[in-house]
């Protein structure tokens, strides 16, 4: 360690720390040489990750670290329940270990909403409630929290989506006056069971609390969620909607075209889950000639997304091809011009099959020589990526 500590120079570094309860004691005189002078070393720290068993953080003296993050930007604390221990039973320490790190501004958390964090500067925030065995973890501070973080500007969360919870109240409303970019990824679990009828699932919970003025872009993952929560979400909000990522399996398509019919502004559109795409659907974002009877969905749209389902991909999705490039062809120059219409610019697609299906009669080939950009992309991952710290500092520099 010594070694590559002084080949680093005095760079910063991005620190990856798991732990082994049965080795870690309360007293840093008696740890591993390595870990001890890579502790010394902690005012050179940029990103840290731990992962952690409850017992491990409990049990270390972290008064070392207090006053000595001058650099640390991005925080990954991956809690997890070990020697009977549970994430929410733990003690904290009482150092403001966190609160003493002056430009941490991008923290991801499991099964913990600490106090210690400083709230008021982070610009990033991920959380998840459950563990990878499905433990479901909640903390009921994480809205009075997050009323702190006046400065987040993106925030991401894994969310149990049959947990019944009653609906958001007016006093319990958390503003988040500065964050454009909002992620709910919806987790099901074998266990789960669907909620009353004057209950709301926690996404939709979340959706009811949350009042963002500048949100811009929104992505769901999982299970299909009641348009009414989302409407209600964004009329509230006031915000200008630019970007929506949304299943599209299992919902009646009269409920994602109501969506649909609420974001005139919406400038990018990807669909998830879409096997199950009908002609009907697509209709609603066809550009008729003046005259017809109704009226066009998204008329702002520039880029159109597709993600097919990872359980069909070895099999030619059955998507009515034909439509989808009506679809695209009525929103470019030849059709659109002079109309309240904007160009659509870009398709993505999550699938080589796909591509196929779409490529059959020419029809797409004419339109990349018209200048459209055809491009494949990854759909959205479905929980929070815990391993991924370059990610996290995406943006803050």
């Amino acid at each position: 360690m010594e070694h590559l500590l002084r080949r680093s120079a005095y760079h910063d570094l991005s620190v990856h720390l798991s732990f082994d309860p049965e080795y870690v004691t309360a007293q840093p005189g008696s740890w591993h040489p390595s870990l001890l002078r890579l502790f010394m070393a902690c005012d050179r720290w940029k990103s840290l990750y731990l992962d952690i068993s409850v017992h491990s953080y409990s049990s270390i003296e972290w008064s070392m670290l207090e006053g000595n993050l001058p650099k640390l930007r991005t925080l990954t604390l991956f809690l997890h329940p070990s020697g009977g221990f549970h994430p929410l039973d733990f003690i904290e320490p009482e150092t403001s270990v966190y609160l003493a790190a002056p430009q941490l501004a991008a923290a991801k958390v499991i099964g913990w909403d600490s106090d210690l964090l400083p709230w008021r500067q982070l610009k990033k925030f991920s959380w998840s409630r459950y563990t990878l065995d499905g433990t479901e973890l909640w903390h009921s501070a994480l809205p009075e929290h997050l009323r702190l973080a006046v400065n987040l500007d993106e925030c991401e969360f894994d969310c149990v989506f049959a947990s019944s919870n009653p609906p958001a109240s007016e006093e319990e409303l958390v503003s988040l006056p500065k964050l454009h970019t909002l992620t709910l990824h919806s987790i099901v679990y074998p266990t789960d069971v669907g909620q009353s009828a004057d209950q709301v699932s926690e996404p939709e919970r979340l959706l009811e609390m949350f009042v963002m003025p500048v949100l811009t872009s929104l992505t769901l993952t999982g299970p299909i969620y009641q348009e009414t929560a989302l409407i209600s979400c964004l009329e509230k909000s006031g915000c200008t909607l630019a970007s929506l990522s949304i299943p599209y399996a299992g919902r009646p398509e009269t409920r994602t075209i109501r969506i649909l019919q609420h974001l005139p502004s919406l400038k990018c559109l990807t669909l998830t889950d879409a096997d199950t795409m009908t002609s009907d659907f697509l209709d609603h974002l066809t550009y008729k000639e003046e005259g017809s009877t109704r009226a066009v969905a998204c008329p702002a749209l520039e880029e159109f997304g597709l993600c097919t389902s990872s359980t069909r991909r070895t099999s030619r999705p059955s998507l009515p091809t034909s439509k989808i490039l009506d679809m695209i062809t009525s929103r470019r120059p030849a059709q659109s011009e002079g109309s309240d219409i904007a160009q659509l610019q870009r398709l993505s697609i999550s699938s080589a099959e796909l591509a196929m299906s779409l490529r059959q009669d020419g029809t797409l080939a004419g339109l990349e020589k018209d200048g459209l950009i055809v491009q494949f992309i990854r759909p959205p991952r479905s929980t929070c990526s815990w391993k991924n710290s370059y990610e996290l500092e995406q943006g803050l520099y």
